[in-house]
């Protein structure tokens, strides 16, 4: 099975293996008082959700949530903060209900990673930083130790395999498939038409004087006269460009108008194939500018864009075959939801399978009903 519905999975329940690794999960937490509740909010050890009486705390979701921000580059300021949270305790509510139905599938179905596979696993992260030592020291910022991360290692892997065995035959796509779509999706796969073109770059700035800048104006109206003489372009190009692409000897790639500033675009697409530009000005600097391709407008052939196709249709496939295998594992399962998560808009009708019973009053989960399911403070994201 291709990692990408791997990728899908996982995106659901935002791993803490990518908490680990990632740089930007360094923000802190929100804002909690020395008793663990968050400064002006409820209680968290408050139970929002039940499934198959597994409950899911405030605090489980705050810890979600705030991974979701961290992984998402939010910023950690109070404001930010209380911002954005708003829209993503509901998502992260629903990823935590998604990690339970999903952990809990594999359990039954006797699904379990080897111990291998995780020290594998284990042994790719570790060589994500420079030494052990920051290894170990993120591993404490994040309130974790060796044992608890491949804890969450085999958990991840556990839900994967589950999530393949129960998609793969589902997002197999055959050529007649890609076929189809070609033929049926033109306005999709048409190209603009694009030029290929190499430059040679003597740049300015604001700071420069009128001397300098007529000095490099005249060394780039030499080395047009060096072209036009025979001279190569992509030897000169390496030799006095000031832009980038000298590395390439000037060599810009395919690119369509609305991409280059308008004078570069102009004198490009009014250049014939191998004719060279004159001299010319845009807020960088002189140009002088060789046409060395051009593409027209219209339906690459089925070749060009078969794996395109495929790739496109395959993720189509894997998130739906997802979603649908999901959508079976919430109606058969027993979900309940607190008054404060309907009103985080989760657990409503439209949110739920037809017939699951959450789509019915249900009653209002307590700490008391959840104290006797398994619920961890910190649970695998």
């Amino acid at each position: 099975m291709k990692k990408a519905i791997v990728v899908l999975a996982l995106l659901l329940v935002v791993g803490i293996v990518a908490a680990v690794v990632g740089v930007h999960y360094l923000a802190p937490p929100r804002s909690t008082s020395e008793s663990g509740t968050k400064t002006g909010e409820a209680d968290t050890s408050e139970v929002l959700v039940t499934v198959n009486g597994t409950g899911i705390t405030r605090n489980q979701m705050d810890h979600q949530a705030d991974l979701i921000a961290r992984q998402r580059g939010i910023p950690d300021t109070p404001e930010q903060q209380s911002q954005y949270h708003a829209m993503l305790d509901p998502l992260a509510l629903k990823s935590l209900i998604t990690q339970i139905l999903l952990k809990q599938a594999a359990v039954k179905e006797s699904i379990a990673a080897s111990l291998e596979e995780v020290e594998k696993e284990m042994n790719e992260i570790r060589q994500g930083f420079p030494s052990p030592e920051t290894f170990t020291q993120r591993l404490q910022e994040l309130g974790l130790d060796e044992a608890k991360l491949r804890q969450e290692i085999a958990e991840g892997m556990m839900m994967q395999k589950l999530v393949t065995l129960h998609t793969r035959q589902e997002v197999a796509v055959t050529d007649e498939d890609v076929q189809k779509f070609y033929e049926s999706h033109p306005e999709m796969l048409t190209n603009p038409e694009t030029i290929r073109a190499s430059h040679i770059l003597i740049g300015f700035d604001e700071k420069d004087t009128d001397e300098t800048k007529a000095a490099k104006k005249k060394q780039a109206e030499d080395i047009l006269a060096q072209l036009k003489k025979g001279g190569d372009f992509a030897e000169l190009a390496k030799q006095s460009s000031t832009c980038p692409s000298k590395q390439q000897g000037g060599d810009l790639g395919y690119f369509p108008r609305g991409q280059m500033v308008k004078p570069f675009e102009d004198a490009v697409f009014a250049l014939k194939l191998g004719q060279l530009s004159g001299v010319v000005e845009t807020q960088f600097g002189y140009h002088i500018i060789k046409k060395t391709d051009q593409k027209p407008a219209g339906l690459p052939p089925l070749a060009e864009v078969k794996d395109q196709i495929r790739e496109q249709m395959q993720q189509q496939k894997e998130r739906g075959a997802f979603e649908n295998y999901l959508t079976e594992l919430k109606g058969a399962a027993t979900i309940t939801y607190s008054d404060a998560a309907k009103q985080m808009g989760v657990g409503q009708p439209t949110d739920l399978p037809p017939g699951h019973p959450g789509t019915e009053a249900a009653p209002e989960s307590t700490p008391e009903s959840a104290s006797e399911a398994p619920v961890q403070d910190n649970p695998p994201e």
